[in-house]
């Protein structure tokens, strides 16, 4: 791809209109592309339908073909210089494409993995980078140039761009960091030897005048953004990287204008891209957790994908404001060194020849040269204007690390095996709840001494023998080789959001007589002619939460007294009394024990919050099982704490655990088994899938027991 020099600037018209339509072309094509895609894969993630692993990895390749069959016969053999360096631009975004593919054969909650391979595909694609530019410059033209440009202006005006993210978004882990770091540095680097060696320096010797410049500059290099931001982001990512990267190109172009006292050519202007792309890819890649953008969390709450789409069109507004005012700002000090009088540039065959060769840009010296003075204000401007950014997020933001965690599952399983000849129910419950106990501490000692002394976090589960650990990838390689671990899986944690999700409430009047799913199964008569409604049965509820004083449900709630002690628990946010977030425990409880919708009305019933938002863990179902076999006070210790005579009889799960909520199969087996050894009777949700083979794929729902 080698870029000749050009004899005279003049106009490529039927370049101007390829220019045009295959913008269009590679716009429709990425966006296209992986919006169908990612609507697919969450239809069929609501739908109980599995995903492929496969079409991530197709759906990239299409892409690339798709853009390949165009750009690389017109980056080859377009005769204008000044769109074949574009052209040129675009067809070595496409092939970024490829080099980052094996990231989509991650998992749906494998973002570490991979932020992995990404940062892998992307060294990979620089060394090819590299050896591109070192062979055009062995065929005579530019090689490796000087990384000048105005990079302290562009370190200023990130916070500008990022102040959404800031203000609306949440960190991860450590690892999670240091990874999405990487990854985006990794990424700037590749745009800015794309646009930098590629593109700038084209335009630059065949220049129709800064406006015209700085404008098919910006769209080129936000054609490149389209294709490389779609290759980067991961579970959703992408299409925020997609619509935030691309309106930048003109604010990368325009910037690069500056500081042309030090430079006349466009080539040693490539870290400027670099730092200004990684620093506005890094915004949506450290604040955003991928995971938290599915669709079954944010389809009836605003969740974490509307405060996502803010945060986009914030940053998108302030980049195109900085980009013209960059642009204007750029002709008025143009005007300004020329004069009004200055005679304007030549066009056409008149126009004067390029310099071209190594000494195409030698710097000015005297009066024209750059001043320390502007340096140390632009130091000072990037100084405030990161402090001010640091300022918004430990106020307006959610400072602090809230990554991922790890649920930890331990070989030896307590034996319950004499349990269930105890006849009395209480003292079963009592003998199952003190050798789950027993079992725990003693199995789980070494473990927790080790992460004691290491300062790492947990915390640890007696129904299923099992921790949840704080830790990344060396804490889960660790913990994965110790004899007594069995397997270790995703814990995923949901990022707290910049406002809190509204309280759910009813206003329906209540029905004057049974409804039909009530006389459908008969409730009614088993009412009039058994006698029996549930009284002196306890039911326990793991969902949302519920609305304790609804008309259908205080009356039989346990703690109706107002001492909620042994009666509520909430993991997600610790509130001191029932309250339901999104309205489906409310719902489901008053299925169960409603006084004129619920099938035993006479039951009394205590709660727990284990799906405040729409996706847990396998630690917060565990949360709330412990607690329906052993409930204990508001600030008790499951361990030491619990009471298993105040338990309930039956619980009500509505909800299932699946692959992206960190379970497996398994993962919550032996919780279901000690439960029904209690003498607990365990009821699950099915779903809302079929009728298909195996539409039940979800623990609770597909045990036995």
């Amino acid at each position: 791809m080698d870029n000749t020099q050009p004899s005279t600037a003049k106009r490529d018209w039927a370049g101007l209109i390829l220019f045009v339509v295959v913008l269009g072309w590679l716009t429709l094509v990425s966006l296209g592309a992986h919006w169908i895609g990612w609507i697919g894969e969450q239809f069929a993630i609501i739908a109980g339908r599995d995903w492929p692993g496969w079409a991530w990895p197709l759906i990239a390749c299409g892409q690339f073909v798709l853009l390949a069959l165009p750009l690389l016969p017109l980056a080859w053999f377009w005769r204008g210089p000044r769109y074949r360096a574009v052209f040129q631009s675009w067809a070595l975004a496409a092939v970024y494409v490829l080099t980052t593919l094996p990231a989509r054969l991650a998992p749906p909650n494998g973002a570490a993995l991979a932020a992995s391979l990404q940062i892998a595909g992307t060294a990979l694609y620089l060394a090819f980078l590299a050896a591109l530019i070192w062979l055009r410059r062995r065929r005579g033209g530019p090689g490796y140039v000087a990384p000048r440009g105005s990079r302290l202006l562009a370190v200023a005006l990130a916070p500008t761009l990022l102040c959404g993210w800031l203000a609306w978004g949440a960190l991860g882990s450590a690892s999670d960091i240091l990874l999405n770091l990487a990854s985006a540095g990794l990424f700037g680097l590749a745009v800015g030897g794309i646009v930098g060696h590629y593109l700038l320096a084209p335009l630059d010797q065949t220049s129709a005048g800064p406006g015209w410049d700085i404008t098919l500059g910006g769209f080129a290099a936000g054609g490149c953004l389209v294709i490389m931001g779609s290759a980067l982001g991961f579970n959703g990512l992408q299409l925020l990287l997609m619509l935030v990267l691309p309106v930048l190109g003109r604010t990368l172009v325009a910037l690069t204008w500056f500081e042309r006292g030090a430079q006349e050519g466009g080539e040693g202007r490539w870290l400027t891209v670099s730092l200004l792309v990684a620093l506005v890819a890094a915004g949506p890649m450290l604040l955003v957790d991928p995971d938290e953008l599915a669709l079954v969390l944010n389809l009836e709450t605003r969740d974490v994908l509307t405060w996502a789409f803010y945060a986009t069109g914030v940053g998108m507004a302030a980049t195109w404001v900085i980009g013209v005012v960059l642009t204007l700002l750029q002709y008025w000090l143009r005007r300004s060194r020329l004069g009004h009088d200055a005679p304007r540039p030549r066009m056409g065959r008149d126009a004067a020849r390029p310099r071209i060769g190594w000494d195409a840009a030698r710097p000015r010296i005297g009066r024209d040269a750059p001043r320390p003075r502007s340096r140390a204000l632009l130091a000072g401007g990037a100084t405030l204007t990161w402090l001010v950014a640091i300022a918004l997020y430990l106020i307006l933001g959610q400072p602090g690390l809230h990554g991922d965690r790890l649920y930890v599952v331990l070989k030896d399983q307590a034996d319950l095996s004499q349990a269930p000849g105890i006849a009395d129910p209480l003292a079963r419950r009592q003998q199952v709840y003190q050798t789950l106990v027993a079992h725990a501490n003693d199995t789980q000692a070494p473990i927790r001494r080790t992460l004691d002394r290491l300062g790492v976090d947990y915390t640890p589960y007696y129904l299923v023998n099992a921790m949840e650990v704080e830790g990344g990838p060396l804490v889960r390689a660790w913990l994965s080789r110790r004899s007594e671990v069995d397997r270790v899986l995703h814990s995923p944690v949901l990022r707290p959001l910049p406002a809190p999700l509204p309280v759910a409430s009813g206003g329906a009047s209540a029905p004057a007589d049974p409804q039909w799913n009530l006389t459908s199964i008969g409730a009614d008569r088993v009412w009039s002619e058994f006698g029996v409604t549930g009284v002196g049965v306890v039911v326990g509820q793991s969902d949302s939460g519920v609305q304790w004083d609804h008309p259908e449900l205080r009356e039989t709630y346990r703690g109706r007294d107002g001492k909620n002690d042994y009666d509520w628990l909430d993991p997600w946010y610790g509130t001191r009394e029932p309250t339901d977030i999104g309205g489906h425990g409310t719902h489901t409880l008053g299925s169960i024990v409603g006084q004129t919708v619920g099938v035993a009305p006479g039951a009394e019933w205590y709660g727990c919050v284990n799906l405040a938002r729409n996706l847990a863990n396998p630690a917060l179902y565990l949360d709330c099982m412990q607690f329906m076999l052993a409930p204990f006070p508001l600030d008790g210790d499951p361990f030491a704490d619990g009471d298993p005579a105040l338990g309930a009889q039956v619980i009500n799960n509505s909800w299932g655990c699946p692959e992206l909520e960190g379970c497996d199969p398994n993962a919550l087996l032996d919780a279901v088994r000690a439960l029904r050894t209690a003498g607990v009777f365990v009821v699950a949700s099915a779903g809302n899938e079929g009728p298909w083979c195996g539409s039940v794929g979800d623990p609770l729902a597909l045990y036995d027991d």
